[in-house]
């Protein structure tokens, strides 16, 4: 019997377990700051290379004027901004009404449930989604690793990748369907490269 490699091994484990190896997390906040006050959580477990997405998603509307009372915090730029949408945006983000730090565990739950334990974890991009729900975690556990963090802005920057301008999906505010978006787009670009890898290993 031939004698597996860690790498394949690892694979095999992973195929084994069912879960998914990746996932996306998308916020919207009423600050720039780590203490920022968050007004909406998502994520969605996926498979990079694969491309295929969990049928279990997570979204949480948070109630953040509690937030506010516990000290976490707002900007006036960020809420000027906040003003300037539409209606309907505003009416998906500012009606909230669970606890922070009820979601940030009920997160962890998701992420046990959908994903094996090497997980990658993706945001656009981690300095400003993942800084600030890891400063919301307080005491909890966070349930990655810094290691594993990934940039949906740096993995789609396909001008500096030599893949020519792509049409990338924009923000829409709604943090579950901006969580769909950037996989579609972070699948693409991995389909591309790998492609391209392919093509020159026949050359």
């Amino acid at each position: 019997m031939k004698k597996l490699s860690s790498e394949e091994i690892v694979d095999k484990l992973r195929e084994e377990d069912g879960r998914f190896s990746d996932i996306m997390i998308d916020i919207e906040t009423l600050d720039t700051k780590p203490t920022a006050a968050i007004l909406s959580i998502a994520a969605v477990a996926f498979n990079l290379e694969t491309g295929k997405i969990s049928e279990n998603t997570f979204y949480h509307q948070l109630d953040y004027v509690r937030q506010i009372e516990d000290n976490r915090t707002t900007s006036i730029q960020t809420t000027l901004w906040w003003g300037a949408q539409s209606e309907e945006i505003q009416e998906e983000n500012f009606n909230g009404e669970k606890y922070l730090y009820q979601s940030v565990l009920e997160l962890n739950e998701y992420f046990q449930k959908e994903c094996f334990t090497d997980r990658r974890v993706w945001a656009n991009s981690p300095a400003f989604d993942l800084v600030i729900l890891k400063n919301a975690y307080e005491e909890a556990v966070v349930p990655w690793h810094h290691s594993n963090e990934r940039d949906v802005r740096t993995y789609c920057d396909s001008n500096n990748l030599g893949l020519g301008p792509l049409i990338l999906l924009p923000n829409t505010h709604h943090p579950l369907e901006d969580c769909f978006a950037q996989i579609r787009d972070v699948c693409a670009i991995y389909t591309l490269l790998h492609d391209r890898s392919k093509n020159e290993d026949i050359q």
